[in-house]
């Protein structure tokens, strides 16, 4: 019985040498263990592509509108600046023009102690004149400027037009390349339309700076001939005032 378990257990370790046994992996019948298949590889790097020029296209086109929203804003803020200080300034100028009125007017009391006659009469009134002929000087210098300030707006609407315009034909540059097709469709647009929004943004980005410039350089211009207006026009009425004071001196003491 043993002999013969022995003979059964050597057929067997010959059977098994003389037909080997399968390994588990035929390592050069499957190759694609060892390796990544090309197409996957290819499809993944389009797919890497098409994403980059998605968000190269998308941040060009948002930095545009971006860019109209901030000059808007600032442009909308330098104008309602300029008009606060200009309401500002013609009120701070009525006050001091009341305050020239007043002192005069005490100056003249003072003068004539209740004096009557042809060199006191009608003073006071001539003093209300010149203080409402002021006035109205004042206001011409704020209307001048407030036209002045609606020629920069208008200007900026018609800039801010044109500017909408070129963010609108950025964004349809966009979304022709976005709706495309196939991978590669999209992707060929995309390159070949990376360099124009790229020279439209410029555009928008180097315009709009040259405009909110020139823009500040107005309102400044604006800002410094109104206060000038204003101040010669109180200056003038103070001298007004004392030159009919003074006539009234050299009238009284005569």
């Amino acid at each position: 019985m043993k002999l013969i378990i022995c003979l059964l257990v050597a057929i067997c370790c010959a059977s098994q040498v003389q037909c080997g046994v399968r390994p588990l992996i035929n390592w050069q019948a499957e190759p694609r263990f060892l390796f990544a298949n090309p197409e996957i590889f290819e499809f993944s790097s389009e797919r890497n592509l098409l994403e980059e020029i998605r968000n190269v296209l998308k941040k060009l086109a948002e930095q545009a509108v971006e860019f109209l929203k901030e000059i808007r804003e600032k442009t909308d803020k330098l104008l309602a600046d300029l008009l606060k200080e200009l309401e500002d300034l013609v009120a701070q100028a009525q006050q001091t023009l009341k305050q020239y009125l007043d002192d005069i007017k005490n100056q003249f009391e003072d003068l004539i102690q209740n004096q009557i006659g042809p060199c006191v009469e009608n003073v006071p009134s001539k003093f209300d004149q010149i203080a409402q002929q002021t006035q109205a000087e004042i206001q011409k210098c704020n209307d001048d400027a407030n036209v002045r300030l609606e020629g920069v707006a208008n200007n900026f609407q018609e800039h801010g037009e044109t500017y909408q315009k070129i963010a609108g034909e950025i964004n349809e540059i966009v979304q022709e390349c976005l709706n495309k097709t196939s991978i590669v469709d999209e992707i060929r647009c995309g390159l070949d339309s990376i360099p124009d929004v790229l020279g439209k943004v410029k555009e928008l980005l180097n315009d709009g700076k040259l405009l909110l410039e020139e823009t500040t350089k107005e309102l400044v211009s604006i800002a410094t001939d109104t206060r000038g207006c204003v101040n010669d026009s109180l200056i003038q009425a103070r001298l007004d005032m004392e030159t009919v004071l003074k006539d009234v001196e050299t009238c009284l003491a005569n």
